[in-house]
């Protein structure tokens, strides 16, 4: 039983290490695994700039009288922390018919740093993590498709792992630690 359990403890903490990744560990642009190539790209109705990769892409919404979102998604190879520099413009009567969004294992939401319904110009930095294996993006999404398109110009990236594996190994230290403790509690007591 002891060896099994050591077996199984040892194998829990190489897959956890083997999971880690370095503190420093960030792509800036779309360079390495996050080139524009390696991005599936969805334009609908709109438009996907991307002659400015790997330091910036412009998404234009769609303008065709139907509800839709341009955007670009891929898989996280690792649990990141995604960094977005963007500005943003329309020439439709307000920034709640067209704005600029983040995609999550296909759930959509605008830009937290975005002010719907605020003026027709804006710039901020986006930040959301993303959870290793899921897919996100981002782009520009339209619930109206009508009244004239947003640009949205994303001009700096940074995708910063997070070393969620060297967690788990701290957590399996302390559960090994506690099962230690509790097993010669049991013993002591049975003697």
């Amino acid at each position: 039983m002891k060896k099994w359990i050591l077996f199984l403890f040892v194998s829990f903490v190489c897959f956890s290490v083997s999971d880690a990744q370095p503190l420093d560990a960030s792509t800036f642009g779309l360079n390495g695994y996050y080139t524009i190539s390696n991005w599936l790209q969805v334009p609908n109705t709109g438009t996907i700039d991307v002659s400015g990769a790997p330091n910036s892409l412009i998404f234009y919404s769609g303008d065709a009288s139907v509800q839709d979102t341009t955007y670009i998604t891929i898989e996280a190879p690792a649990g990141i922390l995604v960094t977005i520099n963007w500005s943003y413009t329309t020439v439709d009567v307000g920034s709640q018919w067209d704005y600029p969004v983040c995609l999550i294992n296909g759930v959509m939401q605008p830009f937290s740093s975005f002010d719907v319904g605020g003026p027709l110009v804006q710039n901020g930095i986006e930040t959301f993590t993303v959870l290793r294996g899921q897919t996100f993006g981002f782009g520009a999404y339209t619930p109206d498709g009508w009244g004239g398109a947003c640009t949205i110009n994303a001009v700096s990236f940074e995708f910063q792992t997070v070393p969620v594996g060297i967690s788990v190994v701290l957590g399996a230290f302390g559960l090994m630690g506690v099962s230690l403790f509790a097993r010669r509690r049991i013993k002591g007591k049975r003697q």
